[in-house]
């Protein structure tokens, strides 16, 4: 049966000039999306090769410094700058950032909203990125246009233009008792016609998926990351496929059936996730990150620069400095400007730590409603197969902590010690290695669960319910 079932819709379809224009106009939306995301990867990864470019270059001006004419002024300064570990940090401004994911053109998620690089030179702190989320307004309340987009928001409707008669048009046709008579089976008539109409639009998903991995050249290696992508795919369009059949199951007329399921799509994609961002955002101690902010502005109290109150705040703050080889209790421009960089670093970290978590408490209350937000879950596990959600880069910004950390106490252990520095010691500046781990297949099928539980419940409703369909 499935085999004319199938031929009599493919005609019907080749016939309706509607349904082929609205086909080929989600095509295009695809490809256009495919076109901006990878537009929008691509930009971030000039301005990644142009900080590698700019770093290159200062460190060859540096290098010049080793070599100065200490005749001139100039070069006695610049010899003196080459010697100097916290003046060579400055120098080199040494900028970090976070590379990006083979999938990252298809899903731009949160991670794209924070800065992607900090300067990592003693001074910066990179809990500071917060205080300027907003860099480009106009650009924000345009939003991004990606793969990710076009499978959330624009396929469900496709999918409701094209399922939504699919026992109704029977009916209006008056070709439901016939079907009755020779089909035999109405569910299974039903099933199958509806299964071509999913089938279709999978297959246009599935197409621009696997443009999108071509043009975002996605290695072999990450061949787990694409089968969860078109698993995801699978299941939010598997998920439509079943609130269709239920809608339709209602045994209804096609407008009914039409406003019903874009009801539930405004339910799905607009309603419910305003309504959870607003609650869970009413939470939030510190949205704009006012205590960092007046942090950076307030005046320094000036205890800071008192010996010996100040040695024993930084020693109480940085234990390692603590030794007597370090005599810390100088009292030298070097010692104050080391001290008070740590003291003041560790105080924003102690806020920003606040932050974070709260951060991610609100991120895990926003997991925690997934079953009741199909939308949020279909495009939460998009970004975490792009690696481009909240949590990556709170994993970024903790990495970048700990390397600042790291690169400031290299230098600061050359100038409490008095150890010279020197062009060989210049290599021996601490690398960042950074490198998000890819999302597992298993981690997306548990993040994406609750879609396969819609799409099973609202199929089971809509076979039960056909059984009344008279």
């Amino acid at each position: 049966m499935w085999k004319t079932v199938f031929a009599h819709e493919w005609q019907l379809f080749r016939r309706s000039k509607l349904l082929v224009g609205g086909l080929l106009f989600l095509l295009l939306t695809g490809a256009y999306g495919l076109y901006a995301g990878h537009a929008f990867a691509q930009t971030q990864r000039a301005v990644l090769r142009g900080i590698d470019a700019s770093q290159a270059a200062r460190l060859t001006k540096h290098l010049a410094r080793f070599r100065a004419d200490t005749l001139t002024d100039a070069g006695k300064r610049d010899w003196r700058w080459a010697h100097d570990a916290v003046v060579t940090d400055r120098e080199l401004n040494k900028i970090v950032y976070q590379p990006l994911a083979p999938l990252a053109g298809l899903s731009i998620g949160q991670r794209d909203v924070y800065p992607y690089y900090y300067p990592a030179v003693p001074w910066d702190n990179a809990n500071e990125g917060k205080t300027t989320e907003i860099r480009n307004p106009d650009k924000l309340l345009a939003g991004n246009f990606d793969l990710a987009f076009v499978l959330i928001f624009l396929v469900p409707l496709f999918l409701i233009a094209y399922g939504h008669n699919v026992l109704s048009e029977e009916q209006e046709q008056h070709t439901y008792a016939l079907l009755r008579v020779q089909a035999g089976s109405v569910r299974a008539v039903v099933g199958y016609k509806l299964l071509f109409r999913v089938g279709l639009t999978l297959a246009a998903v599935w197409a621009l998926s696997g443009a999108g991995f071509l043009l975002n050249r996605v290695p072999g290696a990450q061949l787990a990351q694409m089968v969860g992508w078109l698993l995801v795919s699978l299941l939010y369009v598997g998920f439509w496929g079943a609130a269709t059949y239920a809608v339709a199951a209602l045994g209804r007329g096609s407008a009914f059936n039409a406003l019903t399921l874009l009801s539930v799509w405004v339910l799905v994609l607009l309603l419910i996730p305003s309504t959870l961002n607003y609650a869970l955002s009413q939470r939030q101690t510190d949205p704009e990150s006012m205590r960092l902010v007046s942090l950076s502005r307030k005046k320094d109290g000036p205890w800071y620069w008192r010996m010996p109150r100040l040695t024993q705040a930084f020693q109480q703050a940085a234990p390692r400095f603590a030794q007597a080889r370090y005599a810390p209790a100088r009292d030298t421009s070097e010692f104050r400007f080391v001290a008070y960089v740590e003291l003041e670093q560790q105080e924003k970290n102690a806020v920003g730590a606040v932050q974070a978590r709260e951060q991610a408490a609100l991120y895990e209350q926003t997991l925690g409603f997934n079953l009741l937000n199909p939308a949020y879950t279909a495009l939460n596990a998009c970004n975490q197969l792009a690696q481009t959600e909240l949590n990556h880069h709170q994993d970024f910004v903790r990495a970048v902590l700990a390397y600042q950390q790291q690169r400031r106490y290299f230098s600061f252990d050359y100038d409490l010690s008095g150890k010279p520095f020197g062009r060989a010691d210049l290599n021996k500046f601490p690398e960042f290695d950074y490198q998000s781990a890819p999302t597992s297949l298993g981690a997306v099928g548990w993040s994406a669960w609750p879609l396969l539980l819609w799409a099973v419940g609202l199929a089971l409703f809509g076979y039960r319910r056909l059984a009344r369909v008279r």
